[in-house]
């Protein structure tokens, strides 16, 4: 079944739309019409921005609105990319954050066992794995050249994603993983901490895929399949690939961008 996404259809000024939901539908269904993408980072590390956050947290929307603006944000891909993961921890507060995943609480509780966050908590911001505490007070992200790295280039081909990289370094074993991110999204929220509001997200986490691989001639090779969203209702797409050490959460490299009709 073709899952796409809801829209008015008595809105005729809105065929990027519904072109953009034919698009979803091949993508989910492995068709692969005008869902080629090809992306590549430089040598020097982008910065990975991870976001933190539950629909269930009266705290969290400020600092959803402030990962929806990096939308606008000169260097968005090349320099930094953003991801909100919407942990469940909260889910028993009255609503059930319909973006939510056990895995990315996991993974904010592997940051606090490697001391590289101070306390399990949201809104919690990381910067290219560190704490972000401060980030209220940029209206951009920090301006920090980072050290390169290799370069690490993405082919999307339908449903299928091909990712190689050439570190400066060769480790052992690296883990790639591909998260398809989901932007224009809405939530009237009816129950829990922010009963009565309606939330928006961008960069939203709507599942992924991982694998690991070693080195041969000193590049790294992935073949990732793109993850299927529980959640149809996205008015964007993007993905985004992130390279970590094999059992370590903070990336090493990313690279990504907007899905868009060909």
């Amino acid at each position: 079944m073709c899952l796409c996404f809801m829209s008015n259809s008595r809105d005729m000024t809105s065929m990027k739309t519904h072109f953009l939901a034919g698009l979803l539908c091949c993508l989910l269904t492995g068709t692969a019409v005008g869902a080629n993408a090809h992306f590549q980072s430089g040598p020097g590390a982008v910065a990975v921005i991870e976001l933190f956050t539950s629909e269930g947290c009266s705290s969290c929307p400020p600092a959803d609105a402030w990962l929806n603006r990096l939308q606008k944000a000169p260097g968005l891909w090349q320099r930094f990319i953003p991801i909100a993961f919407h942990v469940d921890y909260w889910d028993a507060l009255g609503w059930i954050d319909p973006f939510e995943s056990a895995a990315f609480s996991a993974r904010q509780r592997a940051y606090r066992t490697n001391g590289q966050l101070s306390a399990v908590y949201t809104p919690a911001i990381m910067f290219q794995g560190h704490e972000f505490r401060s980030w209220w007070r940029y209206t951009t992200p920090p301006d920090i050249t980072l050290p390169p790295v290799g370069t690490l280039e993405v082919q999307v081909a339908g449903h299928r994603i091909a990712a190689t990289f050439s570190p400066l370094t060769p480790s052992s074993r690296l883990r790639a993983t591909a998260a398809l991110l989901g932007f224009g999204l809405t939530t009237q929220v009816p129950d829990g901490e922010n009963a009565g509001r309606t939330l928006h997200h961008d960069f939203v986490n709507l599942g992924q895929s991982t694998q690991t691989a070693t080195p041969q001639h000193n590049q790294y090779h992935w073949q990732l399949s793109l993850p299927t969203p529980k959640v149809k209702t996205a008015s964007r797409l993007g993905i985004v690939v992130w390279v970590s050490s094999e059992n370590q959460e903070t990336p090493i490299q990313a690279t990504g961008g907007y899905l868009t009709p060909q």
